[in-house]
């Protein structure tokens, strides 16, 4: 598939991580993208996305992570898991780190 945009696809298999592949479903530059993460050969599917608002001179941007997860007790736990602990922790990281750049560059941008 294409290295970027639609289609492009990531893979990894880590001791720590496991394995999994994330796919590019949608991308709009001013509006966001929407993605999906496969775990566990399969086993798993959370269907994500990041959505940028622009208001004024800001944009908020929202980054959602949906699983289906079932009645399974195994599923289950592990979605208890991957909830605000296992995934809100770098969730919200990886916005603070898009939020420093975008400031720094906008700074940038407005001094040259």
């Amino acid at each position: 598939g294409p290295e970027e945009g639609v289609g492009a696809v990531q893979s990894w298999d880590g001791e720590t991580t496991g394995e999994g592949t994330m796919k590019i479903l949608r991308a709009d530059p001013t509006r966001g993208v929407d993605y999906e993460v496969v775990l566990m050969h399969g086993s798993y599917r959370l269907d994500s996305s990041f959505t940028c608002e622009p208001k004024g001179q800001t944009t908020t941007v929202t980054w959602t992570c949906d699983m289906e997860l079932g009645n399974n007790p195994i599923n289950r736990y592990f979605g208890a898991i991957m909830g605000d602990s296992g995934l809100g922790t770098p969730m919200q990281q990886g916005l603070d780190t898009l939020g420093k750049r975008a400031e720094a560059a906008a700074v940038a941008t407005a001094t040259q």
